[in-house]
């Protein structure tokens, strides 16, 4: 949530992912966590030094205007902002982002997209839908076939 204290991010990250791994224990998912670097290190560097999510799993992002995606340094990578976009609104327009209406934050984040705009001029915040954006991004580049058309 906005507001809420850095220094519980490595706790609440670890209640959310109990409650995955209880939920989806027989899919033994692969984690990955892709986290929006940008603006304060902070977070990142609490991330880093928690033991939540394995070194080689984590994975800090800054935005770039650029249009290819880049290493950077200290495992950081550069993304650019239109990439995630296009991605995003490719995942949503091949109907392949199915998000029950009772899910934690799904309000907020209906309230984000409708106000959302792809030049950053719009007053809500877009905390949530570039979460989704970032989440959506490492999916196709681990399966980049989810956004091929099939035959």
């Amino acid at each position: 949530p906005l507001g809420a204290a850095h220094f519980d991010l490595p706790a609440r990250l670890k209640s959310i992912l109990a409650t995955c791994d209880a939920q989806h224990a027989p899919y033994k998912l692969a984690r990955t966590l892709a986290m929006d670097a940008t603006g304060e290190s902070t977070p990142i560097q609490l991330m880093r030094r928690s033991s939540v999510v394995p070194p080689g799993c984590f994975h800090p992002v800054t935005l770039t205007s650029g249009y290819t995606t880049s290493d950077l340094k200290d495992s950081y990578k550069g993304i650019p902002r239109p990439d995630l976009l296009t991605r995003l609104r490719s995942a949503f327009e091949m109907k392949l982002i199915h998000l029950p209406i009772t899910a934690p934050g799904f309000a907020a984040l209906e309230q984000e997209l409708i106000q959302f705009r792809a030049d950053g001029n719009q007053r809500e915040h877009d905390d949530l839908v570039f979460a989704l954006a970032l989440a959506t991004w490492f999916v196709v580049q681990k399966r980049k076939e989810v956004l091929m058309p099939k035959r």
